[in-house]
């Protein structure tokens, strides 16, 4: 496959599933574009490793009017076993841009799950999200999952995005202390109305967080963070973040984070704002352990 597609009732493919059968029969032979029409897409699909796919010949997936709220992949996901709206296992070289995936589970609340080694994949402008506010810590809601153990995901990024409702706006995790992912990006985007925690971030190398909005639910009567970083090591850039909130709790959040003196990790020009005045529990902007 090579070129412009187009997905919807009028379109080459009717569904995204119908597009990715193709992709996954031919192989690309050069860069794809799948533009998609206005509607809602009642699906959930899976992306793997496809032929011929690599930094040139990327998938693109978009809006056809550059509008995520005219475009929306809507799942009710029901067991752990299908909570996700996508899923990439193993997938690479994958574009993603304004589009809505919208996760309508009542127990269940992922709409991106990212395994099995998906490299070099990018979500740019999209909207992400859980169809209601949650009341839960679990991970079951958390809008964009890495889980811990067996899968590097590296070279991922996130830019522009809205990241709406959930438990953790991003659970996000390498392998161990000793088998980092390299080259997250996470920045531009609004992290909004999270229960529990924002990006909560594992295991990682030379991480960027930068320009995002961090503003939580107001519903969790417990300690919130806005940025949970543990073991990310290297020169991270954690900067120009506006990070909001009237509960206590904390504002970025790092503990074992090295760097050397060198290639050192950087935290600057960042506004943090928290603390709940009608409480008497401690809040802290930044916190280093």
């Amino acid at each position: 496959m090579n070129g412009t597609y187009t997905i919807g009732a009028t379109g080459d493919f009717l569904t995204f599933n119908e597009a990715v059968t193709a992709l996954n029969t031919f192989g690309v032979c050069g860069p794809v574009v799948m533009n998609v029409q206005d509607g809602t897409y009642a699906e959930q699909f899976v992306l793997t490793e496809v032929t011929g796919m690599d930094a040139t010949n990327t998938v693109t997936f978009q809006s056809e009017n550059a509008d995520p709220t005219l475009v929306i992949v809507d799942y009710a996901s029901t067991s752990s076993g299908d909570n996700f709206v996508v899923q990439m296992d193993g997938a690479d070289y994958f574009r993603f841009n304004n589009i809505t995936f919208q996760n309508s589970g009542a127990s269940f609340g992922h709409a991106i799950e990212v395994a099995g080694g998906a490299t070099y994949n990018e979500w740019n402008g999209n909207v992400l999200k859980t169809a209601s506010p949650v009341t839960s810590t679990s991970t079951n809601y958390a809008l964009v999952y890495s889980g811990s153990g067996g899968s590097i995901d590296s070279m991922n990024v996130f830019d522009g995005n809205l990241f709406e409702n959930g438990s953790y706006s991003m659970y996000w995790y390498g392998d161990d202390a000793n088998t980092l992912e390299n080259g997250t990006v996470i920045r531009n985007n609004t992290f909004e109305n999270f229960y529990y925690r924002g990006p909560h971030l594992y295991y990682q190398q030379d991480l960027e967080v930068s320009n995002n909005v961090f503003n939580p639910g107001t519903f969790y009567t417990g300690s919130i963070y806005r940025l949970y970083m543990v073991n990310c090591d290297g020169a991270s850039n954690i900067s120009a973040n506006d990070v909001r909130g009237m509960n206590y709790g904390y504002g970025i959040y790092a503990s074992n984070c090295d760097a050397q003196a060198l290639n050192p990790a950087l935290y600057y020009n960042n506004m943090v704002h928290v603390g709940d005045t009608n409480s008497t529990s401690t809040s802290y902007g930044f916190y280093f352990t």
